[in-house]
């Protein structure tokens, strides 16, 4: 950096005079340090009796000598005040000026260089921090210090300065060296003898600076003196006048006479004039016309100033009131009069007379007594009374009102005052005194710079009723003699506030009952307001429902959002009441039902400002619905039941009977031909036929739970296994059938054929789901429900249950077919492929035995069908529900059978004989009876209708016990269960055969009871056995093996 230009362009506005103009900083001490140098006289700058030392010396002359001598000598000086100001100068050496002076190097040199001129004293050489030298003379004018001479930068000739060091300090500041050095150069060199005599001029120059100093200090201080009192008097003239003239209150000074001898403007605008205008005048000119406050008008020799004048006596302050100029209407004015005596007069010869205007005060006055006034009529009105407490006594002083709203006179009360613990005692409730004789010791003790409370407590009226008051309690700080307050009788508010809060708590309970809660949307600031609780209606805390519609819309289920804001927009644009249903997902809860009623409100533009409505959890009212379309779907469903169960168990018994003969006669004419003779063929499509139409009225009357069944303890694994073979063959070889039974499977009570015709028929419809190679697949398990797995599931109870599961990979039903698949005659497949009640069978055999089932399917993804039967808990062999052993047809045993349907005795008399047995048939019970009679203990059994013209089945038999001892029997009916269960043929113990029946069915269940070795008992000590004819396939052989 070249500093040399930079000092150059900070010295461009260098005074041409000297080395201290402005622009350029100081060298060698400087206006500041100079300053310093008078920091022990009385004050900087200025001597003690004030005056500065450029007060005292001719600049002009001094500058222009200094600058003679500079132009001779070349000495470069400064004279300079004790505040550093500089007063005269003349030039200075460039190596400070550029150099020194401008780099922080080297100016810290310059500046150590200043302080050593800061000591005032005798004329001395200082040395420059940087190398050179300056001297300073001090300037003492009548004994006080008011500034220094200065000269100086130069070096002793006889004293070579080190040009190295100035060289070394030029590199080591980044100066220009070689403008540096030059400058260096350019420094004078002087021998101390001219240094003396340099010294020795500049001292005589100094002196007789002092000597005219001297005199220009006397004759200043003489014109200050002077100056300052004349300053004085008309400082005290001009505040007076001006006093006189600002003053707010009216000043006239008359003379002894009346007349006006000065006036202020605001006394002459008092009167409407100017100044100019009421001098001359006299106040009886003026001021004719006052008046007392009572309107009288004042004699002349009346006016305050006259009297003042008179008495010789100050007088007033008086009430008068002066017209208006303007209106004519009384000024009202408070007006003192002072009479002024001369030096050694005994008499007045001036009066001075001051007018306060105090109108706006009378008229204050006026409006404070019609305000009281107001004050007290709407202290009335408002039931307000104002009291104060002596704090010295403890006594109260009551207003008017307070007696008023205590109901009770002042003179009943004995006075306007009353202790506090009296009134304590006559009116406060008790429940209430310690409350509020508390708070006023806390208002007499307390230091606040104003205390204030408020407080509502009971009363007891004078007149016995109960009320309550509102109390205002005030004081001030220092524990003051008197506390003030109001009282405000409340008892209506507060009756009104408590009928309030029930008739809130009423609708708060009601809408808790209810599950309901109101709302409020402000349409332009966008916040909702929500009545207490409502957040309960979301199932959410109030934080987390927030004050804004979308924190209320986030909570809505996304597929209902839309209809809401839907039901808004067009509530807006048909400007009617909106209502709304739609659900809302509480966090981690289920899913709620809402209806919401509301309407919009506009403004008086016409445009909308809010909505108001009311919401209500209908999740339950929902529930309610769903369950009546539940129950009136289960209706149907029982009524379709009904239907189909009266149209079985109506043609049930003649239907069987029919099937019984046609299917008896097949099979006994089948057993006669050969398998190729040609009627064979026929009359096996005629059985087929047969059985197909006895199976579809034991699906009805399965549907319908009316079929006849015989429950027993069953290992669910044991009767499946049994059933393999015969499953396998239905569904066919191209769909494998997979069996995962479980371990330790827990029994059951029921039917096994039951557990057949459900089996068949889920995997002959699992079948017809498959289109070629498929899978099916039968699991057994134990599971127990709880609470929770049931709710997820309806018509699910919880406890133990064993778990039946057929599965398969077909093609699945959708979410249309589902809810359809067990109403009877309900069916997806091709006409003639199916009854429609495939389904409802399995449907009606689980609910007989207080299972249920759970079905789950999805298109193209196979179904699965879940039934769950109750664990039997009675402690028996599992081993039963297993297939008997295959015994012999026949026998030889004397058989009593008694049927009144002519055709079914021929059949079964026919066939009992084909298969060895002796028959002895009866038409009629009472034959039945003779027939014993007749052959007594030779007959072994008898196989009997349970329903018959004459006598019952059951009746007959304990008729024919008691003349054949010992006798076996076996009923047979073609009814259904519920006819015949009443007559006690389905008991325990009891044993029974279903019409229709083939040859193999009577023989095998005839043989089982001739050797069980023992009669029938109506004890339930024997097995109970039913035997029913079920065929899958129409084969005699797999129908004797169903059967157990």
């Amino acid at each position: 950096m070249n500093f040399v230009g930079e000092a150059m362009g900070c010295a461009s506005g260098k005074d041409e005079r000297g080395w201290l103009g402005e622009g350029i900083m100081a060298p060698c001490g400087g206006r500041a340090a100079i300053a310093g140098c008078l920091r022990g006289d009385p004050g900087p700058g200025r001597g003690a009796g004030g005056v500065t030392l450029a007060e005292i010396i001719d600049r002009e002359g001094l500058q222009e000598l200094m600058d003679e001598c500079h132009g001779v000598t070349g000495v470069a000086a400064t004279i300079v005040d004790g505040g550093g100001e500089v007063l005269v100068s003349c030039g200075w050496q460039d190596i400070c000026a550029y150099f020194h002076r401008v780099h922080p190097g080297t100016r810290c040199h310059c500046l150590e260089s200043d302080t050593a001129l800061v000591a005032p004293g005798e004329r001395r050489v200082v040395p420059c921090g940087n190398g050179m030298f300056d001297v300073v003379f001090p300037i003492r004018i009548g004994g006080e210090h008011l500034g220094n001479f200065v000269f100086g930068q130069f070096f002793y000739e006889d004293e070579e300065p080190d040009r190295e060091r100035f060289r070394r300090q030029a590199r080591c500041h980044g100066f220009d060296e070689e403008a540096y050095l030059s400058a260096f150069d350019r420094v004078p060199r002087w021998t101390r003898d001219k240094i003396d005599r340099i010294m020795g001029f500049f001292s005589t120059l100094v002196a007789r600076m002092a000597l005219q100093g001297q005199s220009r200090l006397i004759l200043a201080r003489a014109l200050l003196v002077s100056e300052k009192a004349l300053a004085a008097m008309r400082h005290s003239e001009e505040k007076f006048r001006t006093l006189f003239e600002t003053l707010p209150s009216a000043v006239i000074y008359s003379s002894a006479t009346g007349e006006i001898l000065c006036i202020n403007p605001a006394a002459a605008a008092l009167h409407g004039l100017s100044v100019e205008e009421c001098r001359g005048r006299s106040l009886k000119e003026l001021q004719h016309g006052l008046i007392t406050e009572n309107g009288r008008v004042l004699e002349d020799d009346e006016h305050p100033a006259m009297i003042a004048l008179r008495t010789r006596e100050s007088v007033g302050p008086m009430l008068r009131g002066l017209p208006s100029p303007e209106t004519g209407r009384p000024i009202w004015l408070s007006i003192s009069s002072v009479p002024l005596f001369a030096r050694g007069e005994k008499l007045p010869g001036q009066v001075y007379t001051l007018y306060d205007d105090i109108s706006g005060r009378k008229r204050s006055e006026e409006r404070l007594r019609q305000s009281e006034e107001r004050l007290s009529e709407a202290l009335r009105i408002a039931k307000l009374g104002h009291w104060e407490l002596d704090r010295s006594v403890n006594v109260f002083t009551f207003s008017d009102e307070i007696y008023t709203m205590l109901r009770v006179t002042a003179v009943a009360a004995g006075g306007y005052e009353m202790t506090v613990a009296d009134y304590a005692r006559r009116f406060l409730h008790p429940d209430d005194r310690g409350r509020v004789l508390l708070e006023l010791e806390r208002a007499r003790c307390s230091d606040d710079e104003e205390h204030y409370a408020y407080l509502e407590h009971r009363v007891i009226f004078g007149d016995g009723a109960g009320g309550y008051l509102a109390m205002h309690i005030r004081s001030r700080r220092g524990r003051p003699l008197c506390i003030f307050g109001v009282n405000q009788d409340i008892t209506t508010r507060r009756q009104a506030e408590e009928a309030l809060r029930e008739s809130e708590m009423r609708l708060t309970m009601a809408l808790r009952v209810a599950r309901m809660g109101y709302w409020r949307y402000d349409c332009q600031s966008g916040r909702m307001e929500w009545s207490p609780g409502h957040e309960t209606l979301f199932g959410v805390d109030r934080e987390r429902c927030g004050e804004s519609l979308e924190a209320v819309r986030l909570l809505v289920h996304p597929e209902d959002q839309d209809h809401g804001l839907h039901t808004l927009c067009r509530a807006l644009e048909e400007k009617a009441p909106f209502s709304s249903v739609y659900r809302v997902v509480p966090p981690g809860g289920e899913v709620r039902w809402h209806y919401s009623y509301g309407m919009v409100f506009r403004d008086s533009l016409g445009l909308p400002s809010h909505f108001f409505g009311v919401t209500q959890d209908i999740t339950a009212h929902k529930k309610a619905k769903e369950e009546r379309e539940k129950l009136h779907s289960q209706l149907i469903q029982a009524q379709k039941m009904e239907s189909v169960g009266r149209l079985a168990g109506g043609v049930a018994h003649d239907f069987n009977n029919m099937l019984g003969v046609i299917l008896g006669y097949t099979g006994m004419s089948l057993e006669r031909l050969t398998p190729g003779d040609p009627l064979h063929t026929a009359l096996t499509e005629i059985e087929t036929a047969a059985r197909r139409s006895a199976d579809l009225t034991k699906q009805l009357l399965a549907f319908a739970r009316k079929q006849v069944v015989s429950p027993r303890m069953l290992n669910l694994n044991s009767t499946i296994e049994a059933m393999l073979r015969l499953l396998r063959r239905l569904i066919g070889e191209d769909i494998g059938l997979l069996w995962m039974p479980g371990k330790n499977l827990w029994p059951v009570r029921m039917d096994p054929v039951q557990i057949d015709q459900i089996l068949a028929n889920l995997c002959v419809n699992a079948r017809d789901a498959i289109s070629g190679v498929g899978k099916v697949t039968i699991a057994t398990g134990n599971v127990s429900l709880d609470d929770r797995q049931c709710a997820r599931h309806e018509g699910f109870f919880p406890g133990d249950y064993v778990r039946l599961a057929v599965s398969d990979n077909g093609c699945g039903m959708d979410d249309d077919t589902l809810p359809h698949i067990f109403e009877p005659f309900f069916t997806t497949k091709e006409v003639g492929k199916g009854t429609g009640l495939g389904l409802a069978t399995v449907y009606g055999v689980i609910k007989q035995n207080n299972g249920f089932i759970y079905v789950n399917s999805r298109p193209g993804q196979g179904s699965v069908f879940e039934i769950y039967l109750p664990r039997h808990s009675e402690g028996e062999d599992s081993g039963l529900g297993m297939a008997p052993a295959q015994t012999t047809l026949r026998g030889s045993e004397t058989i009593l059978v008694v049927e009144d349907e002519p055709s079914i005795l021929t059949m079964a008399t026919l066939m009992l004989q084909r298969m060895g047995y002796k028959v002895l048939a009866a038409p009629t019970p009472g034959e039945a009876i003779s027939l014993a009679r007749a052959h007594g203990a030779a007959i072994d059994l008898v196989l009997t209708d349970v329903i018959m013209p004459e006598m019952n089945g059951r009746d007959l038999v304990g008729n024919l016990t008691s003349l054949c001892p010992g006798l076996r029997c076996l009923y047979m009916s073609g009814y259904t269960a519920e006819i015949i269960a009443s007559h006690g043929v389905l008991d325990p113990g009891v044993n029974f055969i279903k019409k229709p029946f083939m040859r193999d069915e009577l023989g095998a269940k005839i043989r089982e009871i001739l050797q069980s070795g023992g009669a029938e008992r109506d004890s339930g000590d024997t097995p109970e056995v039913v035997v029913t004819a079920e065929s899958f396939d129409g084969s005699r052989q797999s129908l004797c093996t169903s059967v157990s």
